[in-house]
């Protein structure tokens, strides 16, 4: 009796470990782990007071300039779907 007990609880400890393994997998490396710390990147914690103030200077320094990408967006194009949808509709060929 003694033997089949203590399989029971190899078996036990083997689905336990098993599981334990799938749960670290899945939800505590990919939602709560710092990834940057595990991957061995977290420079950022290693910066000093006035290189993270130099850090975030450059970082508002860089939203306040308008973008490239931005300004396309903003103007508007003549050969655009719409405004080709828009001729179509309308009758107009170009």
């Amino acid at each position: 009796m003694a033997a089949r007990n203590s399989g029971s609880k190899m078996v036990f400890a083997a689905v336990a470990a098993t599981v334990a393994a799938v749960g670290v997998g899945t939800i505590y490396l990919p939602f709560i782990a710092d990834k940057d710390r595990i991957r061995g990147l977290n420079e950022e914690s290693d910066m000093t007071a006035a290189e993270k103030r130099e850090y975030r200077e450059m970082m508002r320094k860089m939203e306040e300039m308008p973008s490239e990408a931005q300004e396309k967006r903003s103007l508007p194009t003549s050969n655009s779907m719409w405004s080709r949808m828009n001729r179509a509709a309308s009758g107009q060929q170009k």
